[in-house]
């Protein structure tokens, strides 16, 4: 990996890095999707991630996935909702209560 001195490197290290598909590793679960279908929600986490803002500089292990450190239980399940806009509980995907 290439060193990066300012944000707008970082930005452009960023965009660079996910042209093409994206691998990740979503607690320990792996995935794979393109940069359209996670930043397919402008205003979501995964678009700021991913968009290149400035700032913000997501981390790439050795194997070329960006850890995201959260239950990929249900991971598949988002990544279909945000390729086809449907999404299909019928998985028995129940919302975790919220930690205060």
């Amino acid at each position: 990996p290439r060193a990066v001195s300012g944000a707008q490197e970082v930005v452009e290290l960023n965009l660079e890095r996910f042209q093409g598909r994206i691998k990740l590793n979503v607690g320990g679960s792996k995935f794979e999707t393109t940069l359209s279908t996670l930043r397919f929600s402008p205003q979501s986490m995964r678009a700021t991630m991913f968009g290149g803002r400035e700032g913000i500089h997501v981390s790439i292990d050795e194997e070329g996935y960006v850890f995201i450190d959260r239950s990929g239980e249900h991971f598949g399940a988002v990544l279909d909702y945000l390729r086809t806009g449907v999404l299909d509980a019928s998985g028995g995907c129940h919302a975790a209560p919220r930690r205060e």
